[in-house]
């Protein structure tokens, strides 16, 4: 279905499912390095026989066909295949994390469809077994694995309230901003929380976990600014709307480049946020450029930043700039990009508004001269 005939409530879901989804497949990568602790992998000067090969082989297939049901919405198929590897390899974490994801995908599907009872089960069901991942996991996976167990979790809390119990609603909410959640965005809007967002219990607590969220980010946001590897970038390209879009022009401010495209749904479902940082924060010194890539035309791409009312410049992204990226991922893209024109920071995919919030700060503290930026810090160490 296109998306421009989905009906504008249903958007932000169908992308978030999507991504979900997708965040299976990831997940396996994700734990790809795990020694041989059942995740199919050997340590370096390790050999594999031949039957192991094959079990890894047979993973693998199955990882890859639960993928593609899952990109075409039979998530309870996908389920069935890795539940049913998952037999064979019950110590393979990569099995565990994707069948956990897309559980908790087909809990989200079926809670949107009004089925809370059934969605309960495929939700715990999935909360369970995150909960195993993490508990098995080495140290070096724990933090991906973390992010999607706080969701799980969360979601836990909207079937709580739904269901009326808003005791429960408020533990399993605190416990998910406890294993990291931090879409404080979401959480006041969510219609599931309605029955909680309204109490004074859930002020209470929305206002404790801002202040906790807003420190651990922001220590968090220092510290990879500080392990990041910065690198130049410059671009000099034809605007969307109107004149040149050259980065140059934008020294002495903290620039965030989105390289994004119509076609992407990630993409799209991240362009409202940058809109409002750059009114939140554009009399900081904050500004954002918008480069395009894959699109059928031009026209299009004009007709979404209207659509999406983007108050930023737009251009038509090229290889050669692109190239200019180290590990180039995929879309959506995003460089944080200092007074100096130099990239401090890079991601990759859909990130929450305080996530994306925190690293503009910290470079525009930085670039003010404040005394707790990731510079300062550095030279006092």
């Amino acid at each position: 279905m296109p998306m421009n005939s989905i009906p504008d409530q249903k958007k932000p879901y169908l992308l978030f499912l999507a991504a979900l989804v997708m965040g299976a497949l990831v997940s396996s990568l994700a734990l790809a390095g795990e020694g041989d602790q059942g995740t199919g992998q050997r340590s370096p000067g390790q050999t594999t026989r031949p039957n192991e090969a094959s079990q890894q082989n047979r993973v693998e297939e199955g990882l890859k066909q639960a993928d593609l049901l899952g990109r075409q919405g039979r998530l309870e198929d996908a389920v069935g295949v890795l539940r049913q590897l998952r037999l064979q390899h019950p110590r393979d974490q990569r099995l565990g994390a994707s069948l956990a994801r897309l559980m908790n995908a087909r809990g989200r599907e079926l809670l949107e469809q009004g089925n809370s009872t059934s969605s309960r089960d495929w939700i715990e069901g999935a909360a369970v077994l995150a909960h195993e991942i993490v508990d098995g996991a080495g140290e070096s996976q724990v933090a991906v694995l973390k992010s999607f167990l706080a969701t799980t979790i969360y979601d836990q809390a909207c079937i709580a309230a739904i269901a009326g119990s808003n005791d429960e609603a408020l533990l399993r909410l605190a416990e998910a901003f406890a294993w990291g959640f931090d879409e404080f965005e979401r959480t006041m809007s969510d219609r599931h929380l309605a029955s909680i967002t309204s109490t004074r219990e859930f002020q209470s607590l929305m206002d404790e976990q801002r202040t906790i969220a807003v420190e651990r980010l922001h220590e968090k946001t220092l510290n990879e600014l500080d392990e990041f590897e910065p690198y130049e970038f410059d671009f000099r390209l034809a605007g969307l709307e109107k004149g040149v879009v050259s980065l140059g022009d934008y020294k002495g401010k903290i620039v965030i480049v989105d390289f994004w495209g119509t076609w992407c749904g990630p993409c799209r479902n991240e362009i409202p946020l940058f809109v409002r940082l750059k009114k939140e924060l554009g009399e900081q010194g904050l500004d954002v450029i918008g480069l395009n890539y894959q699109e059928p035309g031009i026209n299009e791409v004009k007709r979404v930043i209207e659509e999406l009312d983007i108050n930023y410049a737009c251009a038509m992204g090229t290889d050669e700039v692109k190239a200019q990226v180290p590990n180039f991922e995929g879309f959506p893209t995003t460089l944080f990009i200092d007074g100096e024109g130099n990239v401090r920071l890079q991601l990759v995919g859909l990130h929450s508004y305080e996530r994306l919030e925190a690293i503009c700060q910290c470079l525009i503290d930085e670039n003010h001269g404040d005394s707790t930026s990731v510079q300062a810090r550095s030279a006092s160490e």
